[in-house]
């Protein structure tokens, strides 16, 4: 996918809302790609799209000896791109965080779209001042430096379930998140739009009063003349 196309695909995903998304990837018979728990918690309420780095992290194996095993600087600097969002696996650690202020700040200036975890994070009144947009299950002031360690980077990992592979298609807002694996990001993307502007003709009908069963109603009925012209 060239750099252009990359850019392209985000715009479409920024312009829908995961509640779309989800709905397109069941109509499509897709595997759930909704994240139970996890929602945009700093950076703005705008949703933020993204083209998944993964990582793995586990709990430090062994005393801390002075070297760092967590590899987030390394990763942001040496393999994070513009368009890209870093996912991070951490299994649920909760007491731990797993990036902080600096590590955001680093990644937003590589043109990053967003840092997503099922762990811990900090410093996160900081992120939502520079507007990073991240998504985290918990907050912990406790560095990883002595604690964590990275077991795979740019492999397939797993958020509560759901399975994420590098370069799928995140999106996160308020409401959610949600993983469109990358073969499938331009149908889903299709879908969803697709269903915006069937939901805003339902929404047109009950602002002038109608029943949802009504609105239903009269908007298929408009899109199935719209469609027959």
């Amino acid at each position: 996918m060239t750099r252009q196309q990359r850019e392209d695909l985000i715009k479409r995903y920024e312009a829908l809302e995961t509640g779309l998304v989800a709905d397109a990837m069941d109509d499509l018979g897709l595997a759930c790609g909704a994240v139970p728990g996890l929602f945009l918690c700093a950076g703005g309420k705008k949703p933020a799209a993204g083209f998944a780095v993964t990582m793995r992290q586990a709990k430090r194996t062994g005393p801390y000896d002075g070297v760092p095993k967590a590899r987030h600087a390394q990763v942001i600097d040496g393999i994070l791109e513009s368009g890209d969002m870093l996912v991070i696996e951490t299994g649920g650690i909760a007491d731990v965080t797993t990036g902080g202020g600096l590590l955001a700040l680093r990644a937003k200036m590589k043109g990053a779209a967003g840092f997503v975890t099922d762990g811990s994070l900090r410093d996160l009144d900081e992120i939502e001042d520079m507007q990073f947009p991240v998504c985290c299950a918990g907050r912990s002031p406790l560095r990883s430096l002595e604690r964590l360690e990275t077991i795979s980077v740019n492999e397939e990992i797993s958020l509560r379930g759901v399975r994420i592979r590098p370069g799928d298609v995140i999106l996160m807002d308020t409401s959610g998140l949600v993983a469109v694996p990358a073969a499938e990001a331009e149908r889903v993307a299709d879908r969803a739009a697709k269903i915006r502007k069937e939901e805003s003709a339902v929404e047109s009908y009950i602002r002038k009063g109608l029943t949802i069963a009504q609105s239903r109603t009269r908007a298929k009925k408009d899109m199935d003349e719209a469609a027959g012209e």
